[in-house]
């Protein structure tokens, strides 16, 4: 059975890292252990960039919904998307 994990761990240099990891248990045919099988990717600079996506995404939302001014979404066929309140 693969298991999959995130943790986070600080660095000798102070930094805080980010992994994911999965293990997995490989069987003799009798059924008992034979060996473990860990694999462990940093992802730190992946979880920083979706964290600044979030908050840009958050940032660019309350824009849209608490604007004064009309804002209008098309599509590249000037099919409307999505609007504002200020725009109605």
């Amino acid at each position: 059975m693969k298991r999959y994990y995130k943790a986070s761990c600080i660095s000798k240099d102070g930094e805080e890292k980010i992994f994911e990891w999965s293990n997995s248990v490989r069987n003799k045919s009798d059924g008992s252990m034979d060996y473990l099988v860990l694999i462990g990717i940093d992802v730190t600079q992946k979880e920083l960039i979706q964290k600044e996506i979030l908050q840009q995404k958050e940032e660019l939302e309350l824009i849209f919904n608490y604007s004064k001014d009309g804002i209008a979404i098309l599509d590249l066929n000037t099919k409307l998307l999505n609007f504002n309140n200020s725009f109605m």
